[in-house]
This record gives structure tokens, sequence and C-alpha cells, in this order.
């Protein structure tokens, strides 16, 4: 699989091939901008595409989505449901892991329809995703998530 990075910083890399929107955070705050201009990338680049997956890795220290931030995301992930599949992977241990599964928690309570499925690791993020897109090789699709977190 080959992505196409669509933008990246220290904190925060983005990046879509074939049917999958990967976001890698790594510390990044993220605001309400950031998930608009999330969706937005989404919208534009998947409009042929009739399911979605998106998986977003998080590592050990990203803050939390404060409550304000996870009812605009719920807003936007809902009015996209039928067309994504969502993996949240939290690379992490201890207090930090615990509390934001509690978020996600939260969030995916938020949300009507489509919930996000939590997986500890990339590989089984990857595999979670794989079982719900056809033809999408979850080995693959780990090598390049794990490519594009040496990018950061």
């Amino acid at each position: 699989m080959e992505f196409e990075i669509q933008y990246a910083t220290r904190t925060e890399l983005v990046a879509t091939c074939a049917g999958v929107i990967v976001r890698i955070v790594d510390g990044h705050r993220t605001t309400i901008e950031d998930f608009d201009r999330f969706f937005a990338l989404l919208d534009a680049h998947f409009t042929d595409v009739p399911l979605v997956g998106v998986i977003q890795i998080t590592r050990q220290g990203t803050p939390k989505l404060d409550s304000e931030v996870r009812r605009h995301v719920a807003q936007l992930y809902d009015a996209r449901a039928d067309r994504l599949v969502g993996v949240m992977v939290l690379l992490g241990i201890g207090f930090w892991m615990s509390a934001f599964s509690r978020t996600l928690g939260t969030f995916n309570g938020l949300l009507r329809r489509n919930q996000m499925a939590l997986e500890a690791t990339v590989e089984a993020g990857c595999e979670t995703l794989a079982r719900e897109l056809i033809g999408l090789n979850a080995a693959e699709l780990t090598a390049a998530c794990q490519q594009l977190a040496r990018r950061m």
C-alpha cells in the first residue's frame, strides 16, 4: 500500500490510500478545527468510495479530547456513519491508557449509529479494519502504518 501524506506536523500525520485514511497523533491536543480539516479531507478524497476505513493511532501522552471536541466530532462522524468504519488504536499503558479508553467510551456513547472499535496495537487495529473492508490486506496496512509512524 502506498499512502499519500496529506498533512504532517511533529505531532500529527494524516495520509490516504485506496479507501483508507490514517491519522497518527503523538502529543497533539486535537481541536475542533483539526477535526473539521480531517473530515473535509475525507469528504474530498473519498467521494466515489462507498465505504471508508478510518484508523487513528494515538500514542502515549496525547491529551484526551475535551467534551466540546468530543461532541463536535461525534456530529461529524454520525453524519457520515453509513460510509465509515473506524478503529482507534491506543498505544500506551497505565493511567493514560485507562483515561483515554474511558474518553473513547464517552465518545462512542455520543454516537447515534456507528461506533469506533478500540484496539491496543497497530496490528490488531489493522486486522479489525480489514475484517470490515473487503479486499483490505491487514498485513500490508500494518506495514504502511508503521512506515508512516516512522516519518513523524
